[in-house]
């Protein structure tokens, strides 16, 4: 009751207050009452007063922390007990409501226009407000300063794209690549190597050299590109110190002898004098020394602490610790205010400020401009570049500069992965180095024929095939090109690609050059029997001898004389008589020899060039062209053509598959073909093809630049930096670190990029996969296709590929000139790669083959660490451990347990970067195995192996040499040796197992049952035994007496029965 009494009495003075406000301010009580009622404060407060005054027509304000299920009729009627709520209660009113002024506060009076920008309020919307920005500002509130408008009469960004800073509070103009921004011109302008963009920093001059340059350094500076800020003075001279170069800082400074110390006013090294030399005040902080030898410090600015060490943002406008509407409170080395109940902390001033919800603190973000609302809610009007209820989402076309970057191409922003990409119409990709739309070739996602090409997205005939409406095939069709060298010749097609060949027409023969007319050489080539006269296109016949005349199949001839020969047959000829002497006409290929017609290759006569190096044969009806070699027997059987021996199945092909080269057929070579070693390859000794970059010359030319060699696209030679390097800015050895390199993991597909003929097996691949892995094409095609999505891009390292069932999974290291986040995030962009919808692959344009449903699951991209094993593994090899320093971008690797460092080379110029070339230490030097043991060195490691006669005991704590079988080593049986230092064991009966520590169960079982069966017999032959005692007791008793007077015994007789086995010894289990 008197709670109540007191709620009471505090209303009343509410009701009075406001009565005598309401006399004065009517049109205040009338737009305040219109302002509170719409207003609900944010803010934590757990002790607050209510009020339960039934007051008829009377507004009232209350603080409420909640209001019960019987007054609440609404959402916004029902805060939490940590809210309080400036709102009105009305009685049964029948009058207008009026609301007391609570303050004169707007939009405007807490500035949020930033940068000496004017708060325009606005008369139509309450609560609504603008900022009038000056010159180089702009956002709602002013907040970002714009250095894209380089010029007061309006001019932009040219050749470039404005971007903002990440913290939104700069927009800058970022030139487009290969363009740099000149800052004395304010624009962006084409590089004119090597001295545009100037390589010399700290306003150094670059002086060209040809293709090299020099810099003239500002006093104060020196080194290659007068990155060196020298503070030591002329000729490094340090009075009380020595000059000391801190790369790492990039700073030349004098290092004070002891009790001196360095005076950053006079820039020299002073004596050390108590209390206030040197200065113990940080952050400029003024020491003031007392009577007592003591000092105090006397802060500036935001600083307090004893030493000024402490950032200090409760002063505000007091001298003390203190904060305007809340309490100061320390966290680490800074201390901060944490505001009383309707108040927040302002970040920007650090001071509290009242609270007007909804609209302050602003709850839009990124600078947006917060409109209050009936009901306690808001709308946001965002900044350029965002969107979403609080302008939460960013538009990278914008705030990165897409749309200027894309050009005539669409920007697509792309919220999910914080990137944008630029869209071409259908059948184009953009290309980000050229930042222009082209054409879209599908092929490498294409499958065609063997005898197809594709060209444009489209599979068509190659080149000397035609398409075969009827087959819908491509087949050959060489011979319309006319292939043949001469005339005389034929050419036919094969079956196969390139699969033609060119032979001389018939009755011809080919001499290496062109083909002779033979069908008066070789006899079956014609039917002359006695003379052959060679045409153009065949021959004719004719008779030797006015004696014979030509029958009518204008090919015999008849014998028209009346001399017959009587010596001579002439075989195959015809014989006449010629001034008394018998001569023989012989056929076509035929001469007389000894009265017999014998052809000309066993006469040994065979006319030159009508067969390969004038051999010929005998076959039954003349003779044939011995065709071996490059040459085999035409369709005529009778003279040669070229073979072609490069097919398959020929001794070219398999020859060069051998040397690793490819073969070519050449008639004019020996052999009829020539290995041609494949682009990148040249031929070393005994006529194989190994990679350039494997010969020793090559090798050490790129080594001592501190490269490796790779073989470039169209197969010529490079000296690369290895991965993490790059070259140095005069572009000649690569010792300096890469100055933007991140680690890619790409899905390959794995079809695509496995070598379907291997004729080249890859150097330095240990991996059983590198041998199916065509890493030369993977090069390639991630060099070509990254230099298309990326302006700034470098140079790729491929640093491994793992080979799965369909894919193959790569880790690259990409270089950079300069690559941002938003950019990386690209890779996983889906609408980069590609897609005809055919299958799982997808296109990064031009030529790289991703597998598509596996980019999301396995694209990651994270900035490069130098100690990354398969980094590390080529920088420094297997034997060092690395330890990475990213925060001052370095890294060492020094040698394992194992090893010891011969020397220690300095790649880059940074005495924290460093490698050391380490050899294997021979731990047998100092023998550290036990006794009766030989030490054997191993690389990194050592081995001991026991002595001839000895075995490892494992049973000590410690292993340790012993003689092999002592102690015995077997538990139940007897120890033998075996060798240098094995030993058997030959186990006791019962036992089994290497050490005879086994008991064997079925040995257990006989053991039992034989006792048990011993007993029961022992038993009954002891039984025997009494009885039989007995029995001669008894008879010795009875006496009987026979017919003849003589003593009888009882005739029964005592026959003892055995098994057959008995007393026989068991060995089943016995071991000798």
């Amino acid at each position: 009751m008197e709670i109540f009494k007191v709620v009471v009495f505090i209303c009343f003075v509410v009701y009075v207050k406001g009565q005598e406000d309401q006399a004065e301010n009517n049109t205040t009580l009338e737009h305040t009452t219109t302002t509170c009622c719409s207003t609900i404060l944010d803010v934590k407060n757990n002790s607050v007063n209510t009020t339960e005054l039934d007051t008829k027509g009377d507004t009232i304000i209350t603080r409420t922390p909640e209001i019960t299920e019987k007054n609440a009729s609404s959402p916004e009627e029902q805060p939490t007990t940590t809210e309080i709520i400036v709102t009105t209660k009305t009685v049964s009113s029948t009058e207008k409501e009026t609301v007391p002024p609570t303050s004169n506060w707007t939009m405007c009076s807490s500035n949020p226009c930033k940068n000496g920008a004017t708060c325009l309020e606005n008369s139509t919307i309450p609560g609504a407000f603008s900022c009038s920005c000056k010159l180089g500002y702009l956002g709602v509130t002013c907040a970002i300063k714009d250095e894209c408008f380089v010029h007061e009469n309006g001019d932009f960004c040219h050749r470039g794209k404005c971007t903002y800073s990440d913290d939104r509070r700069l927009r800058s103009c970022r030139c487009f690549s290969k363009m740099y921004w000149d800052d004395e011109g304010k624009e962006c302008k084409e590089a004119q190597p090597p001295c545009f963009p100037n390589p010399c920093l700290n306003s150094g001059t670059c002086i060209a050299q040809n293709s090299t340059f020099e810099c003239q350094c500002e006093t104060g500076y020196e080194g290659e590109y007068c990155a060196i800020r020298n503070t030591c003075g002329k000729e490094d001279h340090c009075e009380n110190g020595k000059c000391v170069t801190d790369t790492n800082q990039a700073i030349k400074y004098c290092k004070c002898d002891d009790n001196f110390y360095w005076n950053e006013d006079t820039e020299e090294c002073e004596t050390v004098a108590w209390p206030c030399k040197p200065n113990p005040c940080k952050h400029s902080g003024i020491c003031l020394s007392t009577s007592s030898g003591d000092w105090n410090c006397s802060c500036s600015g935001t600083y307090s602490g004893a030493t000024c060490e402490e950032v200090n943002f409760c002063l505000g406008d007091k001298e003390e610790d203190g904060c305007n509407n809340g309490i100061c409170i320390k966290i680490g080395d800074t201390k901060l205010c944490q505001c009383d109940p309707d108040y927040y902390l302002d970040e920007t001033t650090h001071t509290c400020k009242e609270i007007h919800k909804p609209c302050l603190p602003n709850p839009c973000a990124n600078d947006g401009l917060c409109i209050a609302l009936p009901n306690s809610t808001y709308n946001c009007t965002c900044s350029k570049g965002f969107s979403g209820k609080d302008c939460e989402n960013l538009d990278l076309c914008i705030l990165d500069g897409g749309n200027a970057f894309c050009g005539e191409a669409a920007c697509v922003n792309d919220l999910d992965e914080h990137s944008y990409h630029c869209n071409c119409s259908s059948g184009q990709y953009f290309d980000y180095a050229e930042r222009k739309c082209k054409d879209l070739d599908l092929c490498p996602l294409m499958e065609c024929g063997s005898t197809e090409i594709c060209e444009n997205s489209l599979c068509g005939c190659k080149k000397h095939f035609l398409w075969n409406n009827e087959t819908h095939a491509c087949e050959p069709n060489f011979c319309a090109s006319k292939p043949c060298s001469s005339d005389e010749m034929v050419c036919k097609e094969g079956d196969g690609e390139a699969d033609y060949h060119c032979e001389c027409k018939e009755g011809h023969v080919f001499n290496g050059s062109h083909c002779n007319n033979a069908f008066c050489v070789f006899p079956t080539l014609n039917t002359c029997n006695q003379v052959c006269e060679s045409t153009k296109d065949g021959y004719i016949c004719g008779c030797a001898d006015s004696n014979f005349q030509l029958k009518e199949d204008n090919s015999t001839c008849e014998y028209i004389g009346n001399i017959t020969c009587v010596n001579k047959t002439c075989s195959k000829g015809s014989c006449i008589v010629k001034e008394d002497q018998e001569v023989c006409i012989c056929p076509p290929g035929h001469t007389e020899i000894m009265g017999k017609c014998v052809d000309l290759c066993t006469a040994n006569m065979l006319p030159k060039s009508f067969c390969p190096d004038d051999r010929c044969e005998p076959v039954d009806k003349g003779f044939r062209c011995k065709c071996e070699g490059k040459y085999v027997l035409s369709e005529d059987k009778v003279t040669c053509t070229v073979r072609k021996m490069c097919h398959k199945s020929e001794k070219g092909w398999s020859t060069c598959a051998k040397r690793n080269a490819a073969c070519i057929e050449d008639i004019t070579a020996p052999e009829g073909y020539h290995c041609q070693c494949l682009e990148g390859y040249a031929e070393a000794d005994q006529g194989i093809c190994q990679d350039i970059c494997s010969f020793d010359e090559n090798q050490r030319e790129c080594s001592v630049l501190g490269a490796t060699c790779e073989v470039k696209a169209g197969g010529e030679k490079a000296c690369k930096c290895p991965p993490y390097f790059q070259r140095s800015k005069n572009g000649t050895t690569c010792n300096r670190l890469a100055d933007v390199s991140y680690l890619l993991t790409l899905p390959l597909d794995a079809t695509t990029y496995r070598k379907q003929n291997l004729l080249v097996p890859r150097r330095k691949r240990a991996l059983e996969e590198a041998s199916v892995i065509s890493y030369r094409q993977i090069q390639i095609d991630i060099q070509e296709s990254i230099g298309k999505l990326f302006s700034e891009f470098h140079q790729a390292n491929i640093l491994n590929c793992i080979l799965n069932s369909e894919f193959i999974l790569c880790k690259v290291e990409l270089q950079f000139m300069e690559a941002s986040e938003i950019e990386l995030n690209r890779f996983k962009v889906s609408e980069i790669c590609q897609s005809d919808g055919s299958n799982a692959n997808c296109l990064l344009p031009p030529s790289l083959v991703l597998r598509k449903d596996q980019i999301k699951k396995l694209v990651t991209i994270q900035k490069t660490n130098p100690c990354d094993k398969d980094i590390k593994e080529d920088l420094c090899g297997s034997e060092t451990s690395c330890w990475n320093q990213e925060r001052k971008n370095s890294f060492s690797c020094t040698c394992k347990t194992g090893f010891t460092a011969r020397n220690k080379i300095y790649p880059v110029e940074d005495s924290e970067t460093f490698i050391e070339i380490c050899k294997d230490v021979d731990e047998c030097i100092e023998n550290p195995c036990p006794a009766h043991a030989q030490c054997t060195n191993t690389i990194g490691s050592y081995l001991c192996s026991c002595s001839p006669g000895y075995r490892v005991n494992k049973d000590s704590n410690q292993e340790s040499c012993v003689e092999i079988c002592n102690p015995n080593p077997c538990v139940h049986g007897h120890c033998t040796e075996n060798g240098d230092h094995g030993f058997e064991c030959r186990c006791d009966a019962g036992y089994s197992g290497a050490m005879c520590n086994l008991q064997d169960e079925n040995f257990k079982d006989a053991r039992l049952n034989t006792i048990i069966v011993g007993a029961v017999l022992g038993g009954i032959l002891l039984l025997t035994i009494i009885l039989f005692v007995a029995s001669v007791a008894r008879l010795r008793k009875k006496k009987f007496v026979d017919d003849s007077g003589n003593m009888l015994y009882n005739a029964a007789e005592m026959t003892e029965r055995r098994p057959a086995d008995a007393g026989a010894i068991n060995n089943a289990y016995q071991r000798e």
